[in-house]
């Protein structure tokens, strides 16, 4: 449905975009993720028409919308700060686009109505923003941008105001919303876990890059590079040296690459925490190692643990669940994985 052909852009001597290429399909919701200043709100921007970009091409449906005003063009933005009409009414808020275009008051109305009850907004037609809590005033601002029936709806970090659970919250009616319009989001977030609970495909930005495209579980699982396996979600690193056909830890275990099956050449083993096991549960867990627990947090169904080995100069981390509760700082405890879920970078 979209697509982002050699999108670049500058501002003076800072290289926000750099040849980005892009394509995103119809009914998607599309996450832009990465640190800030990594470029994403200037693409988002550009796709939106608000920043003009210094080489290549927006196409939408096969349309070149690059140089169509913001107004003309198909997509709405829900900006950041919701950017609502303080003194209008919520009803007058929504319904503001459409007057713009002189519809009959009988068709405003019956439109208007229509998204109040689909976004759950029912009973608050003439509540002003200052009467609205965040999420109120979020789903209005949804209310305001869907209205207007656009083929993509641009998100720029819209749960960044949120508090913890309003966000949680927020994530559901978000998803339920963009299934029930069947409407195109892009979102822009640095925020990974939203972006993974959120996105059906996620698109992970650097220093005005794409490092990797992928469904949220593929970048999990198997992010391609250091940055985006240290970026999504939490990751433990092992440096490591070549010996011939060996991988030597800092603590003189050994391993043979070819039971890790992966091309090597960098000086980092990775593993998630929670394929790190503290007891031998299957033959399949081929590798151990002997740790002490620096802390123990509790987080309802889980536990993390942070422990120290001298396999890593770094702390490690793993998941347990609530049956390690019970495990002290300071034990000293047997760690086992398999070397088959090792990533080398």
């Amino acid at each position: 449905m979209l697509t982002i052909s050699n999108i670049s852009k500058s501002f003076g001597s800072v290289k926000a975009l750099d040849n980005i290429d892009l394509k995103i399909d119809s009914g998607e919701f599309f996450a832009l993720l990465g640190p800030s200043g990594c470029g994403k709100t200037t693409l988002l921007r550009i796709i939106s028409g608000f920043e003009k970009p210094d080489n290549g091409d927006v196409l939408l449906n096969k349309e070149n919308i690059t140089h169509i005003k913001p107004y003309n063009r198909p997509t709405n933005l829900l900006f950041q700060s919701y950017a609502l009409f303080p003194h209008l009414t919520v009803f007058k808020n929504i319904a503001y686009g459409l007057e713009r275009e002189n519809l009959s008051k009988e068709e405003i109305k019956e439109r208007v109505d229509s998204i109040i009850a689909r976004t759950s907004l029912d009973g608050l037609n003439n509540r002003k923003p200052d009467e609205l809590s965040g999420g109120q005033k979020q789903r209005v601002a949804l209310a305001r941008c869907l209205i207007k029936k656009p083929k993509i709806l641009l998100l720029d970090e819209p749960l960044s105001a949120l508090d913890k659970n309003l966000k949680e919250q927020m994530k559901i009616e978000l998803k339920k919303i963009q299934n029930d319009f069947n409407i195109t989001f892009i979102m822009v977030t640095h925020d990974q876990d939203e972006a993974l609970v959120l996105a059906d495909k996620i698109a992970v930005m650097n220093h005005g890059k794409i490092i990797q495209i992928d469904k949220p579980e593929v970048l999990y699982s198997n992010p391609k590079n250091y940055f985006v396996a240290n970026f999504i979600g939490k990751m433990n690193f092992f440096e490591i040296n070549r010996s011939g056909n060996q991988i030597n830890f800092l603590n003189g275990k050994c391993l043979n690459i070819k039971t890790i099956n992966r091309e090597v050449g960098k000086n980092l083993i990775g593993i998630r925490p929670e394929d790190i096991y503290l007891f031998k549960s299957s033959e399949e867990l081929d590798f151990e190692f002997s740790a002490e627990v620096t802390h123990v947090g509790y987080h309802g169904k889980e536990v993390e643990l942070i422990v120290k080995s001298d396999l890593s100069s770094s702390e490690i981390y793993i998941k347990a669940n609530k049956s390690f509760k019970n495990i002290k700082k300071y034990s000293k405890i047997a760690c086992f994985c398999n070397t088959n879920l090792f990533k080398i970078y």
